[in-house]
């Protein structure tokens, strides 16, 4: 009874947590706190396999933090075609017109036409350090995001390969538990029940066999989750759905 009393006590602490949890992921999803949500239904074995190559092209492709500091990139790019403009001179053309009314004696050539002028302006640059430490900043900016951009790169091929190893980690814990823990913990279970019947252990002993069972079953379950949490993680990295083998 005091077995039973704690797997109850513990299996309704977890349930409480559900609301709490629901709550946060609502809040990150810009909605209404209260909002129902489902629940990822249980899974009973680990998802196939990663296909790591595809992912590392993905990750560099559609990385969201990589997209931003490419973007970063581009306009450092145009700031620093801008500023290399400024050394020219500005030519502006343009054409205007003039209203006039009729000449008050007759007889005057061009009497009531509207003169048309065409224009032409040079703007000459004459701040030419200026313009040349503009574009020397230009230049450095570029030259920052893009060491940016490769640190990056880097931190998150590190972070594909951790969550890589967690992954392949979690698919063979769980192949050992769904293959030979839990099914030898079953028959452990089966000979302890059939031996207490016939007097040959005492209650204890099968207490503890199912003791170890649901230890066994609840190690196999967390980790799945653990499993599943990797593949989100590198979904966060790829910043989508990525592909999978089949086992």
């Amino acid at each position: 009874q005091i077995e039973l009393a704690m797997l109850e006590d513990r299996l309704t602490g977890l349930e409480n947590m559900r609301s709490p949890i629901a709550s946060g992921l609502n809040a990150l999803l810009n909605r209404d706190i209260t909002a129902s949500l489902d629940w990822p239904q249980r899974t009973d074995t680990v998802a196939a396999v990663v296909d790591e190559a595809t992912v590392t092209m993905l990750i560099a492709e559609r990385n969201p933090e990589i997209a931003a500091l490419q973007q970063d990139i581009q306009s450092s790019r145009l700031r620093l075609r801008l500023a290399q403009k400024r050394y020219w001179p500005d030519v502006t053309l343009g054409v205007d017109w003039i209203q006039t009314d009729e000449a008050r004696a007759d007889g005057v050539w061009g009497s009531g036409r509207d003169p048309v002028i065409a224009m032409m302006s040079f703007n000459i640059p004459l701040w030419g350090n200026s313009y040349k430490a503009g574009a020397q900043q230009a230049r450095a900016s570029m030259r920052s995001v893009r060491q940016q951009k490769e640190q990056m790169q880097l931190d998150l091929s590190a972070r594909a390969a951790e969550i890589f190893y967690r992954i392949a980690e979690t698919r063979r814990k769980a192949a050992l538990y769904e293959n030979t823990l839990i099914p030898k913990g079953k028959e452990m279970v089966n000979v302890s029940e059939s031996s207490y019947r016939t007097g040959g252990v005492d209650f204890l002993n099968l207490i503890d066999a199912q003791r170890k069972l649901l230890t066994f079953e609840v190690a196999y379950q967390r980790i799945l989750t653990d499993h599943l949490q990797a593949l989100a993680e590198l979904e966060t990295l790829t910043g989508g759905a990525i592909p999978l083998k089949a086992n």
